[in-house]
């Protein structure tokens, strides 16, 4: 009898994270900035794709009880360490599944926020196509492989299935400071010109 073949994401498990430019406060924070309506957080519904053992969620999960989330995570061990966390702290918010994004059934339901932390270039075109569409069709607002990509590659991919770049987690990098014609001194220089002590 052939011994089932390991996942390599159960093989060698990554240290998981909270990571807080994915926070649905500072994402819904961007969007209202950015002239958008988006649901508010202290009753929303949040998925993320490739969530590990859930620990980017749990701290969300805790504080927002009126809120749901679901993570997914193709790997079996990650998912049962999570679900072991989340039954000692008695979250009933928070669900965690396991199982391949490549399977996740249209019929999931919408979520407003969608949280896919370091995952896009490390999967393959035919995974990214699948993650931007489980995007467009369950966004009620709107490894093996590394394949590092432009960033002008990216808004164009997304563009062929509906969606648009709205902004970056971390906002200061999308905020421009602007330079006077012919001057070649750095940014950072021209702020200290602007803002001198």
């Amino acid at each position: 009898m052939a011994t089932p073949k390991l996942d390599p994401y159960d093989e060698f498990l990554y240290e998981n994270y909270a990571y807080p430019q994915t926070h649905i406060n500072r994402l819904a924070t961007l969007a209202i900035l950015l002239g958008m309506t988006p649901v508010p957080i202290e009753n929303c519904r949040v998925l993320e794709l490739a969530c590990g053992d859930g620990s980017n969620l749990l701290p969300m999960a805790y504080a927002f009880p009126s809120s749901r989330f679901l993570g997914i995570d193709r790997a079996a061990k990650p998912i049962a360490s999570g679900r072991e966390i989340i039954e000692r702290l008695g979250l009933k918010n928070l669900e965690l599944r396991q199982f391949d994004l490549m399977d996740m059934a249209e019929e999931s339901g919408e979520f407003d926020y969608i949280i896919a932390h370091g995952l896009y270039s490390w999967v393959p075109p035919p995974v990214r196509d699948r993650l931007l569409q489980l995007c467009r069709s369950h966004l009620a607002l709107l490894a093996e492989v590394n394949q590092p990509v432009y960033f002008h590659q990216f808004i164009q991919h997304a563009g062929n299935h509906g969606l648009q770049f709205l902004a970056e987690a971390e906002h200061f990098q999308c905020s421009r400071i602007r330079l006077p014609a012919g001057n070649r001194y750095s940014a950072s220089e021209a702020w200290r010109r602007k803002h001198p002590d």
